[in-house]
């Protein structure tokens, strides 16, 4: 029970301090930078397939046949 009480403590006091604001934010600009990327290349994943990848797909097929 003691150490629950020191928990909650130390929640407390770095929630209240100001020092470590900085990290957060920045902390939150790389994660909003990382989403961003990854939806980036999911979209650029599915235009060089389209545009790339099929047409070279029906064209080895078709020179199959």
């Amino acid at each position: 029970m003691d150490q629950a009480r020191e928990f909650r403590s130390k929640i407390g006091s770095a929630l209240k301090n100001p020092a470590g604001q900085g990290l957060i934010e920045y902390s939150l600009i790389l994660l909003l930078v990382a989403l961003v990327i990854v939806v980036a290349l999911r979209e650029l994943g599915t235009t060089v397939n389209s545009t790339l990848y099929e047409p070279v797909n029906s064209a080895v097929t078709n020179a199959g046949r």
